[in-house]
């Protein structure tokens, strides 16, 4: 009976640890007073469509910072220490335009590496925060450039297909007039009616996974990786 239970526990443990690879994540720690949302997006190089190695990205890191003691209003907080790493690299995010504002654009993307978020300021902080990136996704259909024939939908929907490493949190596609969250399963149909006739109409796909961050409510970690082409739409 003690080698059964043993097993079982054996067995569950490993389930668990399975699991957390393919998407872990971290709510990390914080002093409870900074209000913290940080947004960090891989998108293709300008020019380049379906990207599909890390070098023909850009990577935009964006973090905002409020102090937060009720019952007082939140407020800007300007002059805090920013700092994110993705994968194996550190970056000190500076200061933006706005105060509550940090961000910086470097090139290059990332592929299903952790990103972490460290933020200070005095006595208030947030530490640890990581959510594993989910991977870059490639178009299998349509590819850039394709022409597609609105007769030759006969009023059926139109294949959109793509790979994944794995399943993100959040799919949101876009092709010519739709735009819709969508299940990341590597396939949806968009309907023929949303398939507006030009060229260049866009095709695009936002995969993001989200980590809610153990500060005050409203706090949280978004790491996106995009992806774009273009399909000629004719009668």
């Amino acid at each position: 009976m003690r080698t059964i239970s043993h097993l079982f526990v054996v067995l569950l443990f490993g389930l668990a640890a399975c699991g957390g690879d393919q998407a872990p994540s971290n709510a990390g720690s914080s002093s409870g007073t900074l209000q913290v949302t940080a947004t960090v997006t891989a998108s293709p190089t300008l020019g380049i469509q379906n990207s599909k190695t890390a070098d023909q990205f850009q990577t935009d890191i964006s973090v905002r910072v409020w102090r937060v003691i009720p019952p007082a209003a939140p407020v800007a907080v300007p002059g805090a220490t920013v700092k994110v790493k993705v994968g194996n690299n550190d970056y000190l995010v500076p200061a933006g335009n706005r105060p509550e504002l940090y961000r910086i654009s470097i090139p290059g993307g990332f592929t299903d590496q952790m990103v972490t978020l460290n933020v200070d300021s005095g006595a208030d902080f947030v530490h640890g925060v990581a959510r594993k990136a989910p991977g870059i996704q490639v178009f299998t259909n349509p590819t850039p450039g394709q022409s597609v024939s609105i007769a030759g939908l006969a009023g059926g929907p139109f294949h959109v297909t793509w790979t994944r490493p794995a399943a993100a949190d959040i799919a949101q596609l876009r092709v010519s007039q739709y735009d819709q969250q969508v299940d990341d399963s590597g396939a949806f149909d968009v309907p023929a009616a949303n398939i507006q006739q030009g060229d260049a109409q866009d095709c695009r796909l936002r995969r993001t996974n989200v980590v809610q961050i153990n500060s005050f409510a409203g706090s949280q970690l978004e790491v996106m990786v995009q992806q774009d082409l273009s399909i000629n739409v004719v009668p």
